[in-house]
């Protein structure tokens, strides 16, 4: 259930780069609450902080995933984005067809997510 997922999530520091971007993938997969907005719950906003962090060591499939999870979730963070489209810039070459769709999604649906030049 979505309780289960933020129960894992609570702990995220402990995560490894897959199980932090399957469990956030996971949360973008439920529904939340009519109007809840996942920028203001605080173990959304640790992940952020973690991925903001550790983004650059992250595999292109690890950014093709937490790129998706966050435009799913309706993250808002502009400092993530930036960070997100960086890395995810530097191994597009390298992603396969659904990860490349899937970050095509996550940038292109919302121009706050990127840049004119990314897009």
């Amino acid at each position: 259930t979505g309780n289960e997922v933020l129960l894992n999530l609570e702990n995220s520091e402990y995560l490894n780069e897959q199980e932090l971007a399957s469990g956030l993938f996971e949360l973008s997969q439920r529904k939340a609450p009519e109007g809840y907005d996942w920028n203001e719950h605080p173990w959304v906003q640790k992940i952020v902080g973690i991925i903001k962090k550790k983004a650059p060591q992250f595999n292109q499939m690890t950014m093709s995933t937490i790129s998706y999870a966050c435009h799913k979730l309706d993250l808002k963070d502009e400092l993530l984005w930036r960070g997100l489209e960086k890395e995810c810039d530097k191994l597009l070459h390298r992603m396969k067809p659904r990860g490349f769709a899937a970050v095509f999604i996550a940038f292109m649906s919302d121009q706050a997510h990127s840049t004119q030049q990314f897009r």
